[in-house]
């Protein structure tokens, strides 16, 4: 990506930012490039000092050491179900095919829970 792209594409990522948490944006820990780039290939020479032990699973992007939890193997396959509270998170997953977007009725996979049932004693 040239420069003038990344700038573009951080300048979106900020607008949105700023757009979704208001005033409190200011707040928030912003990584600056070059903090970013020295994280990047901090974390390649760990995942290499693993060596044969480590395996990457979903296109390299769930890098573990023996086998995948079931959990994260779910995750990855697009097959868990995560309960948005208010329809709304930022943590962004790759695989989730959920709208993040929304601030609505506490929903999973596009299933409303529109009121609250609680269980007898």
């Amino acid at each position: 990506m040239n420069e003038q792209r990344l700038a573009a594409y951080r300048h979106q990522l900020v607008s949105a930012n700023l757009a979704e948490f208001g005033d409190t944006a200011e707040a928030l820990n912003w990584i600056s490039p070059g903090r970013a780039m020295a994280a990047q290939t901090e974390r390649g020479k760990r995942l290499q000092s693993m060596g044969q032990h480590l395996h990457l699973a979903f296109k390299g992007t769930k890098p573990h050491i023996g086998p995948l939890s079931p959990g994260c193997r779910i995750c990855g396959e697009g097959d868990w179900s995560c309960l948005f509270v208010n329809g709304k998170c930022n943590c962004r997953c790759f695989f989730c095919p959920s709208s993040q977007a929304e601030i609505g009725v506490p929903t999973t996979n596009r299933v409303p829970f529109t009121r609250l049932l609680i269980p007898s004693p």
